[in-house]
């Protein structure tokens, strides 16, 4: 929270596992399908926006109904 009330480059990772079943017949080879991946983002000094609705979302604060 405090590197990014600063100046500070803030490294973001995320990382994702999407699970799709098969369909539900009978074909015993059907297997699931699974997609993971990571991403690493840097937040920079001058994305202040970013940095301010980051902070927003953290502190509980942020509302669903803006167009961000």
């Amino acid at each position: 929270m405090s590197n990014l009330q600063t100046n500070k480059t803030v490294p973001v990772r995320f990382s994702y596992t999407i699970t799709r079943n098969p369909p539900s017949e009978d074909d015993s080879e059907d297997v699931a399908a699974v997609v993971t991946g990571e991403n690493t983002y840097e937040i920079l000094p001058e994305d202040f926006q970013i940095r301010s609705e980051l902070i927003e979302i953290l502190n509980g604060s942020f509302h669903a109904q803006t167009t961000t």
